[in-house]
């Protein structure tokens, strides 16, 4: 089972503040990234391979959100881009897969079964560094309802929260898991 946020977002901020120091490695001055700039700056996930790193940038009282890329080239941080296929609509939560060919996020973007007033899960293939274009995940991973915080194990199962029929409570943290015809949803 993936690490739950609030852990995942603490090893990774650590690994950002400090790496050698996380890898035992001495180091006169640990390279930061300063990732708190006053904003509403939520969510975090970083490419398996390190290159990468995508977080949400919120703006104030919440009416748009978009994510942000930071790039490390050469052992180096470099100063936060708006994602590509993001900065349209309001994206949340993104989270690259186990293999780090996909991101999945929350978003309000409009699609066929949606105006653009709830949050579906999407995902964007990433390869050599570039995105391709956002797909929204299919019924029943998607519903009139609120999706939210995708994560993906190593099997591409995906897991995330929703408040849809069914739900025990508010936001179920729910599994999909993939076969032939698309996705099996069930209360986790």
């Amino acid at each position: 089972l993936p690490l739950p946020h609030c852990c995942f977002r603490l090893v990774m901020l650590l690994i950002l503040v400090s790496p050698a120091a996380v890898l035992g490695e001495s180091a006169a001055q640990p390279k930061r990234l300063a990732l708190s700039d006053g904003f509403n700056n939520r969510d975090l996930s970083i490419s398996p391979d390190g290159t990468m790193l995508a977080t949400t940038l919120m703006a104030p009282r919440n009416t748009f959100s978009a994510i942000l890329l930071y790039a490390n080239t050469s052992g180096s941080w470099q100063d936060a881009a708006v994602a590509p296929f993001s900065g349209r609509f309001s994206d949340i939560e993104p989270m690259f897969s186990p293999d780090g060919k996909r991101l999945y996020f929350a978003s309000k973007r409009p699609h066929l079964n949606n105006k653009g007033d709830n949050w579906d899960i999407w995902r964007v293939s990433f390869s050599n560094g570039t995105f391709g274009e956002p797909e929204v995940l299919p019924e029943p991973v998607n519903t009139e309802n609120d999706e939210f915080y995708p994560t993906v194990t190593l099997d591409d199962v995906l897991y995330f929260t929703s408040a849809r029929p069914g739900s025990l409570g508010n936001e179920d943290i729910f599994r999909a898991t993939p076969h032939a015809n698309g996705y099996a949803v069930e209360n986790a």
